[in-house]
């Protein structure tokens, strides 16, 4: 398996490489270095796609099949994922997989937490 590329129990593999970029480098800059870990930010919401200037269809399809983790995937009544089985060679996103966010609270409380305020400024941008 590729750098980057983890699987959650039985779900699809998903790409965590920004997200270990980002985590990686917030752990390693001191707090001093606030604009190197403001830019590491910056980057990991770039590598999230800005579907806001997507056109919808009227049922709000961006037109595009995203792969689902199995958590957010449909049931079938014996309750196995749907997606578990029509997405195995599919990559997910790091964005898209509940497993993977998580891992950013502990980085992203550290980052707000700095008593710059120029930092908190910045960080707040970025993510609203």
């Amino acid at each position: 398996m590729a750098v980057g590329i983890i699987r959650h129990g039985n779900g699809p593999p998903v790409d965590e490489s920004p997200l270990e970029d980002f985590i990686r480098t917030l752990s390693q800059l001191p707090a001093e270095e606030w604009q190197k870990r403001i830019a590491a930010l910056e980057a990991l919401v770039k590598s999230i796609p800005d579907h806001s200037t997507s056109a919808n269809a009227e049922d709000g399809d961006l037109g595009v099949a995203f792969p689902v983790t199995p958590s957010s995937a449909p049931r079938e009544n014996s309750g196995v994922s749907v997606a578990a089985a029509n997405n195995s060679n599919v990559v997910v996103p790091w964005y898209r997989s509940s497993r993977s966010v998580r891992k950013l609270s502990p980085p992203l409380k550290n980052l707000i937490l700095d008593a710059r305020s120029a930092v908190v400024k910045e960080a707040t941008e970025l993510i609203g």
